[in-house]
C-alpha cells in the first residue's frame, strides 16, 4: 500500500498514516486471506499450482520486508495447516446425485394414483437436493450466463432446468387428458400441488406451477377451467397475488423474507437480484487521497455477500419431516427427460387442437 504524496514528506503524518490507516488495512487483508484459505482451499489453492506458488512467494517476500508486520507467520501457518488437512482428508464430501437407475419400480405401481401432496413432497426433496448444492462461487459475476457456465455454475443451471422441467410436466399433465372433464380435474389436481408447495414454502416449484397454469397454452382452455371447483379457483387467484410483478415482486419477497426454514426460494428472483447488483456497480472504485488508486468495491461485495448468505441460511435446513420415495423420484426424472426436448410451439399446437375439440363438443351440446 502506497503512502499518499501529501503525507510521505511529513514524518509525523507519515507515522500516523501507517498506524491508523495502513496497519488496520493490512490486518484486515491478512484476516481475509486466512479465511479465504480456510474456506476455499480446495477450490482456489489445492488444485491450482500457480495460485499457490504466487501466495507462497508473496508470504516469503513479506517475511524479508522490514516494514512489514509479523502477520506473515499467521499466513504461513494457515498454508501449512490447510496443506496437511487436504493431504490427510482430501476433498470435502459433496452431496451426490442419487442413482435413480438402480431403483426398481414395482410392476403394479400406479404413478397416476399418487395424491398431489405426495407428488409435491417428492419434488420438494428433489428441489432441495439441487438447491443445497449451489456454491457461492456459482453466484459471482453472472457465471450461469457465461460460455463456460456448465463448469462454473452447474447447480444453478440444474435448478433452472428443474424449474423448466416441472413447468412443462404440469402443462402436459393437463393437455394429455382426453376429455374436457378430465382436463378440469387435472387443473384442480395441479392447483392442489401448488397449494402444498405453498405450505411447504417451496416457492421455486410454486412458481413453476403458476407459470404452467398461467401459460397461454393452458390458461386459454376456458371450458376446462369452468370445470374447476371454486375453492381451487380461489387458490389460483392467491397464486396470482403472490407472483404479482408489482413493486419488484414485493409480495413474493415479503413471503420469503418471513419464511421459516426449511424453505426454497424462487431461483429467478435470487438471480435477478444478483444481476442487478453486479450490473449496478463496478467491481473496483477509486479511493480518495490515494492518487487514483483503485481498490475492491467492498460496498458491492457486501451487498452480494448478504444476498448469498441469506440463501446459505436456508441451505442448512433440509425437509427432515418428509420421507424419501425413490420410486416416485425415479419416475419423475424419467417423465422430465421425456419432455426435455418438447418445444413451446409443440405445446401450443396441442393446446390448439384441444381448444378446437372443446368448442366442437360445446356446439354439439347446444
Amino acid at each position: 500500500m502506497q503512502i499518499p504524496n501529501d503525507v510521505k514528506d511529513d514524518e509525523k503524518k507519515c507515522e500516523e498514516f501507517k498506524e491508523k490507516t495502513m496497519k488496520p488495512i493490512q490486518l484486515n487483508v491478512v484476516k481475509n486471506l486466512r479465511n479465504w484459505m480456510k474456506l476455499y482451499w480446495e477450490e482456489d489453492f489445492a488444485n491450482d499450482e500457480s495460485v499457490l506458488q504466487e501466495l507462497e512467494s508473496w508470504i516469503k517476500q513479506m517475511s524479508t520486508d522490514s516494514k512489514a508486520y509479523s502477520w506473515n507467520g499467521l499466513l504461513a501457518e494457515t498454508v501449512r495447516n490447510e496443506h496437511k488437512r487436504y493431504k490427510k482428508h482430501g476433498s470435502k464430501p459433496r452431496v451426490q446425485d442419487k442413482d435413480y437407475l438402480s431403483v426398481e419400480i414395482p410392476k403394479r405401481f400406479n404413478f397416476h394414483s399418487l395424491s398431489p401432496d405426495e407428488l409435491a413432497d417428492q419434488i420438494t426433496l428433489m428441489d432441495f437436493r439441487i438447491f443445497s448444492r449451489i456454491k457461492p462461487r456459482e453466484c459471482m459475476g453472472q457465471a450461469w450466463k457465461k460460455k463456460d457456465n456448465r463448469a462454473n455454475s452447474p447447480n444453478i443451471l440444474a435448478m433452472i432446468q428443474q424449474f423448466n422441467n416441472l413447468t412443462t410436466f404440469v402443462q402436459i399433465q393437463i393437455l394429455r387428458e382426453k376429455s374436457l372433464k378430465d382436463r378440469g380435474r387435472a387443473v384442480k389436481r395441479i392447483i392442489k400441488m401448488g397449494e402444498h408447495f405453498r405450505n411447504a414454502r417451496n416457492y421455486n416449484s410454486l412458481c413453476a406451477i403458476f407459470s404452467a397454469l398461467n401459460s397461454a397454452a393452458v390458461h386459454r382452455l376456458k371450458l376446462a377451467w369452468e370445470k374447476v371447483p371454486d375453492k381451487q379457483k380461489q387458490q389460483f387467484e392467491q397464486f396470482k397475488v403472490i407472483f404479482s410483478r408489482d413493486f419488484n415482486h414485493r409480495n413474493l419477497r415479503q413471503l420469503f423474507r418471513n419464511a421459516a426454514a426449511p424453505s426454497i426460494p424462487h431461483i429467478g428472483i435470487f438471480l435477478q437480484d444478483l444481476v442487478f447488483i453486479d450490473d449496478g456497480q463496478e467491481n473496483t472504485k477509486e479511493i480518495e487521497n490515494l492518487g487514483g488508486l483503485k481498490m475492491v468495491n467492498f460496498s458491492k461485495s457486501q451487498r452480494m455477500a448478504d444476498r448469498i448468505k441469506n440463501i446459505q441460511m436456508y441451505q442448512q435446513h433440509p425437509y427432515t419431516d418428509v420421507q424419501e420415495n425413490e420410486v416416485v423420484q425415479r419416475i419423475l426424472i424419467e417423465e422430465f427427460a421425456k419432455l426435455k426436448d418438447l418445444t413451446e410451439d409443440q405445446i401450443w399446437d396441442m393446446s390448439t387442437e384441444i381448444k378446437k375439440a372443446d368448442e366442437r363438443d360445446k356446439a354439439r351440446i347446444f
